[in-house]
């Protein structure tokens, strides 16, 4: 069993420097894997620090892509690369701001040895602190757009059974998809379903690729028994899909509506877009009684209307 890891970056090369040992070192309990880091143009001159950084690694391979064509793209650039090279038996993708615990990629792959309808898993993801982060999650539906724009908990209860992040378990089980900071495939299920969607520009993309990974017959799954480190935002700067600034980006709220009419179509997205905008102006009613006022509100439904009106140009 061969693997070829993929790190895509935009501006976060000295954070993958950081931790190049570790992964580097996991990488090698597996022969005859390889690690590709894609360079997606970043403009503060990282492609030349990770070049300089890797020199004398056989090990690792530096890709200068020719722009920042996103997530997606810098994946595909990974996968063409590792293809190219003579291929591998799995892909391991991985963030920036995430890396492998020693045994996780072995647990992995005896987990997939054991189960063969497995075409990607992903592993258990952690703070520093050890605290253990939400990494397994159900396909969004209608009442979860709504519960998780408003934010209140009445309404996460009353649609528990849709909440989208699953509370994390101890046994291995099989999920709709599984966050892709730390996640496995099989060349199998890369060859069937094809490289990542490139329309994708940041959020959504591996959701969608594992949709399609399950309606090409495989299973996805999380193990708990493989660890990685996930340092949240860092190769982002957004949490809860928000950036720093308060709001989420353009790309986000694309993202978001090209999934939905992608996969549940125009109709179903336009009903999504309301769900989501009805939780918004829910939560929002708890900002009035605290005194506050509905800006933040006012613009994330902006932003979600001007995502529609650039779908459908």
């Amino acid at each position: 069993m061969t693997i070829a890891a993929i790190i895509v970056n935009y501006g976060t090369g000295k954070l993958i420097l950081d931790h190049l040992i570790q992964i580097r070192e996991e990488l090698a309990t597996v022969p005859g894997s390889h690690l590709y880091i894609v360079d997606n143009l970043s403009p503060n001159g990282d492609a030349a620090l990770l070049t300089e950084g890797t020199t004398g690694m056989d090990d690792v391979t530096v890709i200068g892509a020719p722009r920042n064509g996103g997530f997606s793209y810098g994946n595909n650039r990974g996968f063409d690369q590792a293809i190219a090279d003579g291929g591998y038996d799995h892909y391991y993708l991985l963030n920036p701001d995430a890396y492998p615990r020693p045994g996780c990629l072995k647990a992995l792959l005896a987990f997939m040895a054991e189960h063969p309808k497995a075409g990607l898993v992903g592993s258990r993801l952690e703070g520093l602190d050890g605290h253990i982060q939400s990494s397994a999650f159900r396909f969004m539906s209608l009442e979860s757009e709504f519960a998780s724009a408003a934010k209140l908990g009445i309404f996460n209860r009353l649609f528990a059974s849709k909440r989208v992040a699953r509370p994390p378990q101890d046994e291995a089980h099989k999920t709709d998809w599984v966050c892709g900071a730390s996640m496995l495939l099989t060349a199998e299920a890369l060859e069937k379903v094809g490289l990542m969607d490139e329309k994708y520009f940041l959020y959504f993309e591996e959701v969608d690729f594992q949709r399609a990974i399950i309606k090409a017959g495989f299973e996805i799954w999380y193990v708990p028994s493989a660890h990685a480190i996930h340092l949240v935002g860092q190769s982002t700067d957004m949490k809860d899909g928000k950036q720093s600034a308060g709001t989420a980006p353009d790309y986000w709220y694309d993202s978001r509506r090209y999934y939905f009419e992608k996969n549940h179509g125009a109709a179903f997205a336009d009903k999504a877009d309301r769900a989501w905008a009805w939780g918004k102006r829910a939560g929002g009613l708890k900002s009035l009684l605290k005194g506050q006022g509905l800006s933040s509100v006012d613009r994330d439904i902006a932003g979600l209307e001007a995502a529609r009106k650039r779908a459908a140009s």
